[in-house]
């Protein structure tokens, strides 16, 4: 599931426990991500799921639900 290699990936990055990340875990305001964690994220997220990311598209994706309907939508 999508979801829960999103909370894996995090979990690594930001260094949080998995179960306190949830569809609603804002990127930026719950976990701190800047610019650069997003790229990084974005590096790990292309290797993963075998996609492409815009860095344009980092504007839209504020939760970590929204990154889940982003891979969603690029399979």
């Amino acid at each position: 599931m999508v979801i829960d290699k999103i909370r894996s990936i995090l979990t690594d990055i930001f260094e949080v426990e998995e179960f306190k990340i949830t569809s609603e875990t804002s990127l930026e305001m719950d976990l701190g991500a800047d610019f650069e964690d997003m790229v990084e994220l974005s590096m790990i997220i292309e290797e993963e799921f075998d996609i492409l990311m815009d860095e344009d598209d980092f504007d839209d994706i504020i939760t970590v639900g929204d990154l889940v309907e982003y891979i969603q939508s690029k399979n």
